[in-house]
């Protein structure tokens, strides 16, 4: 089954919310993990982008934002866990 444009676009959004929704849950038994709410605001450029409609080209560019974005978030949860 093909999810389309639209549906592939809010998926990704959906996916970018669900990582730090899920930062929620493991602070219930690390605390620390809240340090990965900082990464949050690498978060808004590029789902802004996509959810705007960009075109392919400039989602290479999104890409690229994307992984920065997951790097942030792993290596700060990771650091939020062990200082805690």
């Amino acid at each position: 089954m093909r999810l389309g444009d639209a549906r592939t676009r809010a998926l990704y959004a959906g996916c970018t919310g669900v990582a730090f929704a899920s930062l929620g849950l493991v602070a219930t038994s690390r605390p620390g993990a809240l340090v990965g709410l900082a990464a949050l605001p690498l978060a808004i450029p590029p789902v802004r982008d996509v959810l705007e409609g960009a075109p392919a080209p400039r989602l290479i560019s999104v890409l690229g934002r994307t992984g920065k974005l997951q790097l942030a978030l792993g290596a700060l949860l990771t650091a939020g866990i062990l200082i805690a």
